[in-house]
């Protein structure tokens, strides 16, 4: 957006000396082929406005599919205010940042996390060496439709159904009665109370013949401890280093676009001076230009450093912990 309004101001100010060189031209103080020369000019800034109008319907579009934009119709960019940027992040040192950024970045936690788990596991492995008493409960009961109860007992005539003695020898009858009766399932409450059983048992382990094994797992968890220590250590110097570079590349950006700054002013001064003597005819055209695309490079090359200024803030501002917005 910022290009294509440099493009737009590069052709008014050529518009205006086309119009000023037509005038002379045919006043005769210049040569006619000082307003060919310009209205070549002319149409070449025409097309660069052309080419950067596409190049930012081409980054809308870009950033519309990369936003996966369901309505597209209206969508637009709101140019933030940025020329009073803060360079507040620059401004502390790698330490600060990295004291800031150690509070809050995940894959330092991550490794933190790791080396407090890896405590417990020694902890756990070494919790293994001493005698282990455990207790263990259970209560159970149960009800089954084939338990019957025997009701309505009723009994039948006698009848005869065999032979006995007594103890003088006397020969004596025997009878037996026959019976009536019917099946009942049993009430569930009874065979719920009945059928309960309930067991409670203690088992002590003394690890008397486990010790190579325990001390294995000790051993293990030791050198795991080791290792996450190692890994958080790690982590930290990869951030560190991470900060130490975004810290240079926003320092050399800031001097970057300060430098910049400055030869645009000086460039500015020069293309003030040249358009004097060209308006009093003292200088051609083709120096002319050549003059004008120079102070729009420049000019082209100071937003590309504000940009590139401003993106190394900003990457600052995340390991900061700061939210990004301009």
């Amino acid at each position: 957006m910022d290009l294509l309004d440099l493009a737009k101001q590069q052709k008014e100010i050529t518009q205006q000396q086309f119009d000023r060189t037509s005038i002379l031209v045919e006043k005769g103080s210049l040569p006619e082929q000082s307003k060919y020369e310009l209205e070549a000019q002319l149409a070449n800034e025409e097309l660069n406005i052309v080419n950067n109008e596409n190049q930012l319907d081409l980054a809308k579009l870009n950033l519309i599919q990369l936003l996966e934009l369901e309505d597209p119709i209206g969508f637009n960019i709101v140019r933030p205010e940025i020329d009073n940027i803060s360079s507040e992040s620059t401004m502390m040192t790698v330490d600060q940042i990295f004291f800031e950024s150690a509070q809050r970045m995940p894959e330092i936690e991550y490794a933190e996390l790791n080396f407090l788990s890896a405590e417990k596991n020694l902890a756990i492995a070494k919790g293994s060496n001493y005698p282990r008493l455990t207790m263990s409960a259970s209560y159970g009961t149960g009800y089954s439709s084939a338990s019957k109860d025997i009701s309505n007992i009723s009994l039948g005539e006698p009848y005869l159904s065999g032979f006995a003695t007594d103890n003088m020898g006397t020969l004596l009858d025997v009878y037996n009665y026959n019976y009536d009766y019917t099946y009942v399932n049993r009430p569930f409450s009874d065979q719920i109370s009945d059928n309960a059983s309930s067991v409670i048992a203690f088992n002590l382990s003394i690890p008397i013949f486990n010790g190579l094994q325990t001390k294995t797992n000790i051993d293990n968890s030791k050198i795991y401890i080791e290792q996450s220590k190692l890994q958080v250590d790690q982590a930290r110097k990869d951030l560190y280093k991470a900060i130490q570079q975004a810290h240079a590349d926003a320092l050399f950006a800031l001097k970057q676009y300060l430098a910049t700054e400055k030869t645009l002013d000086a460039m500015q001064l020069s293309f003030d001076y040249t358009q004097k003597r060209y308006d009093q005819g003292l200088l051609n055209t083709t120096d002319f230009n050549v003059a004008k695309n120079n102070l729009s490079k420049t000019e082209a090359d100071l937003l590309r450093a504000k940009y590139e200024y401003i993106f190394k803030l900003k990457i600052l501002d995340f390991y900061r912990g700061i939210t990004i917005k301009l």
